[in-house]
Order: structure tokens, then sequence, then C-alpha cells
């Protein structure tokens, strides 16, 4: 049988390999953003791409999970050009916008992985004839249709981890569709990362835990065991 000194020799062996492992960290939380302007006049056809970079993931720990949203505002315009001797009329009419974020691997050959839309209401109005029809009548003048400001958002849980490991950068490109002649804003996309320690960290641990625990277990075993002995070898008085 194994003496209690032996068993004391596990505990302590145990207690001191546990102590010189780092402790299982709790799941970590890294998070960037950027803003960008989205100010772009005479765009068409009433679309507009603006190039971003987010920062990758370089541990420690592995990826579990990757969200990505963005925020914004943004107002817009239509420009309709008429010769003033003939006047220009535009009723007042509405507009569906979309906002959305293409992002890696391929960010010029994929498809956006977060749509937004948005109904922006324009602004029309009425110019009369220029009357006489000399001197600024023969010049094109412009109406302007105005929509906005209008406020955006979206967010999106990625499934791929991949791309988002490593120590550089993801480029994304946020797109601005059917906003009309011109539009100006901006837009702020963040990424939340989150990970959890390697498993063999945490089995380091458990391995720790089950020295200690198994080198109690069999001490408290061999303890009954001897003072069982001592009950059975003492002499009746």
């Amino acid at each position: 049988m194994i003496s209690s000194n032996v068993f004391r020799f596990l505990a302590v062996a145990g207690a001191l390999c546990l102590g010189t492992l780092p402790a299982p960290a709790q799941a970590a939380v890294f998070q960037a953003s950027t803003t960008v302007s989205l100010f772009e006049p005479f765009q068409a056809p009433y679309s507009a791409t603006f190039l971003l970079s987010l920062p990758q993931y370089s541990g420690p720990g592995r990826i579990v999970g990757v969200n990505i949203e963005f925020t914004g505002s943004a107002s817009a315009a239509d420009i309709y050009d008429y010769m003033p001797a003939e006047g220009i009329t535009v009723a007042s009419y509405s507009r569906t916008w979309s906002f959305g974020l293409v992002g890696p691997p391929n960010i010029y050959t994929g498809s956006p992985f977060l749509d937004v839309d948005v109904t922006a209401e324009y602004q029309g109005g009425s110019i009369p004839p220029c009357p006489g029809g000399g001197g600024t009548c023969g010049f094109p003048q412009f109406l302007i249709a105005a929509a906005g400001p209008a406020a955006f958002s979206g967010s999106v849980d990625v499934a791929d981890f991949s791309d988002y490991a490593g120590s550089g950068s993801n480029a994304f490109l946020f797109v601005a569709s059917n906003l009309g002649d011109t539009i100006e804003g901006s837009a702020t996309v963040t990424e939340t990362i989150t990970a959890v320690p390697e498993p063999s960290t945490w089995a380091m641990a458990f391995i720790g835990f089950a020295i200690v625990g198994f080198a109690a277990h069999r001490g408290r075993l061999a303890r009954l065991l001897a003072g069982a002995s001592v009950l059975r070898t003492r002499p009746f008085s």
C-alpha cells in the first residue's frame, strides 16, 4: 500500500504545478471602428462606394464570434436643369436608399453581407417661366430636390471567422445606392470579435485540479485505513 507520505507529496506537487499554470481567462472582446465620409457629388447611376479597413484579431485565444455593424446619416439631392423661359415643376416624391457593406475575402467580387434600406422623402418645387424671354431667360438653370438627413443602421453576425484572425487588417467596401445625384453624410463601421482561451489551457488547469483532488481523496482513505488498523490492534481493557 502506498504510504500517506506519498499522497501528501502528490498533493503538494499538484498544487505547485497548478500554481504555475496561467488561470484560464474569460472570453476576450476585441472591438474596433472607423468612420467614413459619404460625400460624392454628381453620382451616376446613383451609386457610390467607399473603401475602409478594420484590424484583424491576433490573439490570445481563438475566435468564436464576429459581429459587424454600421450606423450613420445621409442627405441627398436630385438636380433638375431647365430653361428659365419654360419654368419647371417637380412634385415631391419618395425613394428607397440602400446601404450595404461588402467584406473579406474579396470585396470587389462579393455581394454585400449587410444591407439596409431607408425611405427618403424628396421635396420638389415649382419655378414659373421667366417673363419676357430675354436676358437670363436664355441660360439653363437648376432646381434641386433635396432629402434628409436620414439615419440608418444595421448589424450582422459573420459565420466564417478565418478572415478575421491575423496581425493585419481587412478591407471593406461601403456601398450607398439609389440616393440621387449628390450625397453627403458619414457612416461608422464597427467590428466586435469575441475569443476564448485555447482548449489546451483549460485541459492543463483541469489536470492540475484532478491531481490535487485525487491526492486529497487517497490521503483521506489512507487515514481512515490507518485508524481502522489501530482499532484492530488495540487490546481490550
